[in-house]
C-alpha cells in the first residue's frame, strides 16, 4: 500500500512482485480502491515455451531435442520452463518443485485479484 500512497506517478508497472505478493485488498492497495486497476498481461503458455525452446536452440543448446521431446521429457534444468510458467508464478510453486492441482487452483483464484487479464500471442 505504501508503494501507491507515496508515489507521485499515476502509473506503476511491476514485473512479477505484484503476482507473487500482491498488495492486500482495500483502500490504497487493492481492487476495492476505485482509483486502482490491476492489469496482468501474460503470454499464451504454449507461445512462451516455444519461444524459450527456440531461444535456446539459437544459442546452441537443446540441439538433441525436438520441441515435442523438450516439453514431454523436460531436459535436466529445463522443467522450470516446460511446466506452465504462470501456474508456477501465480500458484506459488516457482521455487518448490513440481506444481500440483492445489497450485493450479491457487493460480486460478489469484487471477480473480486482477481487474483485467490480457493474453498476448496465439499458438
Amino acid at each position: 500500500a505504501a508503494l501507491f500512497r507515496n508515489s507521485r506517478h499515476e502509473f506503476i508497472a511491476n514485473e512479477d512482485n505484484v503476482m507473487r505478493s500482491p498488495p492486500p485488498p482495500g483502500p490504497l492497495g487493492g481492487r476495492q480502491d476505485a482509483n486502482l486497476i490491476y492489469v496482468l498481461t501474460i503470454r499464451h503458455p504454449l507461445d512462451r515455451v516455444l519461444s524459450h525452446f527456440r531461444h535456446h536452440r539459437k544459442d546452441g543448446k537443446l540441439l538433441d531435442y525436438s520441441f515435442e521431446s523438450f516439453v514431454i521429457e523436460q531436459p535436466p534444468g529445463e522443467a522450470y520452463w516446460a511446466n506452465n510458467w504462470y501456474t508456477q508464478l501465480l500458484g506459488d510453486c516457482l521455487d518448490s518443485g513440481p506444481c500440483t492441482a492445489r497450485h493450479l487452483a491457487s493460480a486460478k483464484a489469484r487471477l480473480d485479484y486482477f481487474s483485467v487479464v490480457l493474453v498476448t500471442d496465439s499458438p
